[in-house]
């Protein structure tokens, strides 16, 4: 299992109340779910050279018909990746350190030239693993 399908699994623990994608998102798709992308990932590398953690930065875009919605999708989401100095195992891989680094409600950045209107919360986080 990639650490793509780990984190999805990690995450949606029957919690969650919506349904992990990354891009492409399906035409089946329905509301309310996360859209996630991976921003950037690099190694960390010791002083012989060896690679021994990733330091990767997601982005978890919540997609809803309302805000309301949206609000127990994103404490969910903040329980689970928000936990700076703590380690522990995401769907059997070790998680050395786990953040929120940033948040905003994105949902007028949807509204332009577009006839349907969804809510939309932005959260990025920077997870660093073996």
């Amino acid at each position: 299992m990639g650490f793509r399908q780990k984190l999805f699994s990690y995450l949606d623990d029957g919690h969650l109340g919506a349904t992990c994608y990354s891009s492409p998102l399906p035409a089946t798709a329905n509301t309310p779910y996360v859209l996630a992308s991976m921003i950037s990932s690099t190694p960390n590398q010791d002083n012989l050279g060896a690679t021994d953690t990733f330091d990767r930065v997601w982005q978890f875009d919540i997609y809803a018909d309302t805000f309301a919605e949206i609000e127990p999708i994103r404490d969910r989401i903040w329980q689970r990746l928000n936990r700076p100095g703590e380690w522990f195992f995401m769907s059997g891989l070790r998680v050395w350190n786990c953040r929120v680094e940033s948040e905003m409600e994105t949902t007028e950045l949807e509204m332009q030239f577009s006839e349907t209107k969804l809510s939309r919360y932005t959260i990025q986080a920077r997870i660093i693993t073996e």
